[in-house]
This record gives C-alpha cells, sequence and structure tokens, in this order.
C-alpha cells in the first residue's frame, strides 16, 4: 500500500526539509498556501503564507518521511505546521502504465 503524507510547514523551514529529501532520494511536490490555525486572532494580518508539501511514498517509508519532516520542519512556535498520513487506495504510477484501458 502507499502512503500520502501531506505537511504544511512555514517558509523559513523549506530549505532544511527539501535538502534533507533530496539526500534521501524522496521525490515531493510543494506548494505556497494560505491559511490560519490556532493561533489566529481578530485580523487580516492572521492568514499565514505557508509552504505545502506532498510526498507519495510506499508504505515502508512513510515513518521515515515522517521523522524528517518533523525534525526539520518544527522549530517549537505556535503555527509551526501540521503533518498528515493517508493510506491510498489506488496509485498507479505512469511509468508503469502502458495505456491499456479496459
Amino acid at each position: 500500500m502507499h502512503k500520502l503524507i501531506i505537511a504544511i510547514i512555514r517558509h523559513e523551514r523549506l530549505e532544511k526539509g527539501l535538502s534533507a529529501f533530496k539526500k534521501e532520494r524522496i521525490g515531493f511536490t510543494y506548494s505556497d498556501v494560505k491559511g490560519f490555525g490556532k493561533e489566529v486572532h481578530i485580523y487580516h494580518g492572521d492568514i499565514h503564507d505557508r509552504i505545502r508539501i506532498e510526498i507519495i511514498s510506499e508504505e515502508k517509508d512513510a515513518e521515515k518521511i515522517k521523522n524528517i519532516i518533523l525534525s526539520n520542519a518544527c522549530c517549537g512556535l505556535e503555527g509551526d505546521g501540521l503533518l498528515a498520513i493517508y493510506n491510498l487506495e489506488d496509485f498507479i504510477d505512469f511509468l508503469e502504465f502502458e495505456g491499456n484501458i479496459g
């Protein structure tokens, strides 16, 4: 089974995490996102810029990836981010797909 790992982290923690992924040869995507969490107050300045990292991994690698994210993304402040790991029911690697449908 494959896992989908999603992490929302602070911009300033991105380079450290990406270096660790590259070193371990872990494929990933990331994008800029905006939002707020528990640290929200009552003014517009509470909408924070963050980075969303997505990784699809084999189940055997999920724990290692989780540890890499936690050790590189957390800085001990409110609003550090979050991490979610989902089971993927279906996963198709396009390199392995021969185009035969049906």
